[in-house]
């Protein structure tokens, strides 16, 4: 395993938080604007759901996606950090359809892997509702090929100051709220993908995509779509925690290379291919 140590220019990974990438923070209300989208985001945000964890000091909020039902499972894809195998049984799941707002249970989690698989992903079952029998579920694309500058997507439900002043720390009905954002702005694009193992907190994570599009506190399950073909090529996990800025015209510039701006700021994604082999071996294929 190569670690990537954490030197003057390659800050520390951190689980999704407030990360602006090129020269503006531009999050685009999914539900306000979502009839002008085109089909591919539209599925996008029809698939994303909102995760709400119990924890110790308060909820912990985290996005996933319905990715179809397997072999009679309605299947849902999400980060370790979002939600873990025991917290599974306290979870509970939002999605919307037609603007309605439904609700799911957690009932398994059906692939867990974190430090030991230098990963970060979660894979689990919920209870079953009409309304995911009106959706197919986000195809993987584990074929995808890695291009600088290809246009991409998330949608999650991530919050630039989650945190309150309450004692508690959290704010647990700001993060109960049903808010979901798409990043997808003309920095919003591949920036390079690296197999190299790099520091994250509590992990070491490889086969990364590093990408320009913007992220908040929230936003970790996300997926991570083609924005040409609507197919989902990632996981959406964290970013930099850096102060460094870089200008949209420098990020289209030095997209394609391996720049040390990139480790400097960032957002950051699995590349799914990696778990095509794992996918198929629980019954997973698309």
């Amino acid at each position: 395993m190569i670690k990537v140590l954490v030197f003057f220019f390659i800050p520390s990974f951190v689980f999704a938080h407030y990360a602006k990438i090129g020269d503006e923070y531009n999050r685009i209300d999914a539900k306000k604007n979502y009839l002008n989208q085109t089909k591919e985001i539209k599925n996008l945000i029809d698939h994303s759901a909102l995760v709400n964890v119990s924890r110790r000091k308060g909820l912990n909020r985290g996005s996933a996606f319905y990715i179809g039902n397997h072999h009679g499972r309605e299947l849902f894809l999400t980060n370790h950090h979002v939600m873990s195998e025991v917290e599974c049984k306290n979870a509970k799941i939002t999605m919307s359809f037609s603007n309605k707002k439904f609700s799911l249970s957690c009932k398994r989690v059906i692939l867990s892997l974190f430090t030991e698989e230098d990963s970060d992903i979660t894979v689990f079952e919920t209870s079953r509702h009409e309304n995911l029998n009106k959706l197919k579920g986000l195809k993987i694309d584990f074929d995808w090929v890695p291009i600088a500058k290809t246009k991409l997507a998330f949608a999650g439900f991530g919050m630039k100051n989650r945190l309150s002043s309450s004692r508690t720390g959290y704010n647990n009905r700001k993060l109960k709220s049903f808010k979901l954002k798409l990043s997808m702005d003309d920095d919003c694009i591949l920036l390079s993908p690296t197999n190299k193992t790099v520091e994250a907190t509590d992990i070491y994570a490889r086969n990364l995509l590093i990408t320009g599009c913007d992220m908040a506190s929230g936003d970790s399950g996300s997926a991570l779509i083609d924005r040409s073909s609507g197919k989902v090529v990632g996981l959406v996990f964290g970013s930099t925690d850096s102060k460094f800025s870089i200008s949209s015209s420098d990020l289209q510039n030095k997209a394609g290379k391996l720049h040390e701006i990139f480790w400097q700021i960032g957002s950051y994604a699995f590349h799914l291919k990696r778990y095509k082999d794992r996918f198929e071996a629980i019954g997973i294929v698309f």
